[in-house]
């Protein structure tokens, strides 16, 4: 009996253990925002972070495969029944990995757009998007470790209203008739659509905790 328990634990520590990798991917994709956040504000030079952001990215890819690599063996002993667990982490580890790929996006539009972000009535929602992005990694985080549902349904909500906003700006400059140049809104509509997809990938990480497999990544949508 005590055998059993102490692989019970065991088998119970792979799984924290792959968890808390995938909590540090979401810190890499924390960190990252922060820094192309600087470039598209032109408070940082992008060639002064372009190796520090690739290389975290790399990182990045490195959780990815180690978490993968565990789990694949952890399943080749495990019961069936842990089948679910595995199957989550597979789901949300690439989402964390995600985020990263459209770090560096948004990190191309700082770098290759020179010019500034005049109109304000796209400019000033999309920082308010930036900054509600930036402050959803840590409680996504927290909520994803701590196997929370509450506060992982409230991120799932602010975050699909985030998205929703995204859609509007694309919306807008679609039909604008305005006087705005290419360049400009060519930039803001990849920048809404990176965040809105960044927002996508941190609201499936919250979904994991309060759905079951099966509706991985379908909160709110069936």
């Amino acid at each position: 009996m005590w055998l059993e328990l102490f692989q019970a634990f065991r088998r119970k520590d792979v799984i924290r253990e792959q968890e808390a990798k995938i909590g540090e991917m979401i810190d890499a994709g924390e960190w990252m925002f922060a820094q192309v956040a600087e470039v598209l504000l032109r408070k940082t030079r992008a060639e002064d972070i372009v190796d520090a952001l690739y290389e975290r990215d790399r990182q990045v890819n490195r959780l990815e495969q180690d978490i993968r690599e565990q789990i694949v063996t952890y399943l080749a002993v495990s019961e069936p029944g842990e089948f679910g667990p595995c199957l989550i982490l597979m789901s949300v580890v690439k989402d964390a990995e995600r985020i990263g790929d459209y770090c560096k996006n948004i990190f191309e539009v700082g770098k290759f757009y020179r010019g500034s972000f005049p109109h304000r009535e796209y400019h000033d929602p999309l920082g308010q998007i930036r900054d509600t992005l930036q402050e959803s990694f840590a409680p996504t985080k927290k909520a994803f470790l701590d196997e929370d549902t509450q506060p992982a349904k409230e991120i799932v909500q602010k975050l699909e209203a985030l998205g929703k906003n995204c859609d509007m700006i694309i919306q807008q400059l679609l039909c604008t008739t305005g006087d705005i140049p290419a360049g400009e809104a060519v930039a803001y509509v990849l920048l809404a659509r990176h965040y809105k997809r960044i927002s996508s990938h941190l609201s499936n990480i919250a979904t994991s905790v309060i759905s079951p497999v099966p509706l991985l990544d379908f909160h709110g949508k069936v």
